[in-house]
């Protein structure tokens, strides 16, 4: 019976042995390949920030470049990645655009819809697009026709077409607004320094 029992007990010994060595094997395996998997996350990390830095530095020297006067940069209160504009400064540039800018540019992008919340309220913005006439058609016998403005339409061009905005301005094309300041850098500045003088 002794040895019986001493079989079970080694026999028990020897099945908790190897699993417990089997166990610990594929926990450190595990480990390694968290290990593993972090240095990879915080490799591309770093290297993900070093292209990012390096593709900022060298949009920099681009802008740097050039024989061109570079405008004061100011600033702006709306220029961070967390900030917003501020409305009350948006209302009043829509109310510039509408009696200085609007005789000459366009608005090509904008909709009355769009100043709902941000500058105007919906019953605003209604009167507003209410005031402008909008040609729309054709109607049944095929003839264009003016309307009053809706909340849906998109701001009136002051030209019917680029020929007649060439012809009424000495042959050079306003440019339109809508998006400019996307799309030219520190546009924001120029325009501020042009309205100051």
């Amino acid at each position: 019976m002794t040895s019986t029992i001493l079989c079970r007990t080694s026999r028990q010994n020897h099945q908790i042995l190897v699993y417990v060595v089997r166990n610990a094997s594929s926990t450190s395996t595990q480990t390694s390949i968290r290990w593993k998997r972090l240095a990879y996350q915080i490799g591309g990390g770093l290297l993900t920030t070093g292209a990012l830095g390096y593709a900022w530095a060298h949009s920099q020297a681009v802008h740097a470049s050039g024989n061109k006067a570079h405008l004061v940069s100011l600033p702006w209160s709306f220029r961070g990645p967390f900030d917003s504009l501020d409305h009350a400064s948006v209302r009043r540039g829509f109310e510039v655009y509408k009696q200085v800018c609007a005789a000459c540019h366009s608005l090509r992008f904008v909709a009355y819809r769009h100043l709902v919340g941000v500058t105007h309220t919906e019953e605003e913005a209604k009167t507003i697009a209410s005031q402008d006439q909008i040609q729309d058609g054709p109607d049944d016998q095929g003839n264009m026709f003016t309307r009053p403005g809706k909340l849906t339409d998109r701001l009136p061009s002051p030209y019917p077409n680029d020929n007649a905005a060439k012809a009424a301005n000495a042959g050079a094309l306003p440019p339109d607004l809508s998006l400019i300041t996307l799309g030219m850098y520190e546009i924001i500045t120029f325009i501020y320094f042009y309205r100051k003088n």
